[in-house]
């Protein structure tokens, strides 16, 4: 990811990418045929950590109490948002 986010994916060799993990360049062919396969499975696991990160924190912040009617208010009886003129 670094390779390809510093000098963008077509920048970025297959070698670079076995030099940088530590592994012998067949190793990664032998999983990855292109770098878009390496590409889109390194996203893929990237996605699988944030996601699992993001439900800890938020059991982490407890059970959701349902809130009152004085303190909910529907999105139609909030003041509308004034918007910058152009």
């Amino acid at each position: 990811m670094r390779i390809a986010s510093a000098r963008g994916l077509q920048s970025a060799s297959m070698r670079e990418v076995a030099a940088e993990a530590g592994v012998s360049l067949r190793l990664v062919q032998y999983y990855f045929h292109t770098k878009e396969e390496l590409l889109l499975t390194a996203l893929a696991y990237l996605g699988e950590r944030l996601a699992t990160r993001v439900e800890r924190h938020i059991r982490a912040l407890g059970p959701v109490t349902p809130a009152t009617s004085s303190t909910a208010r529907s999105p139609r009886s909030c003041p509308p948002t004034p918007r910058a003129s152009t």
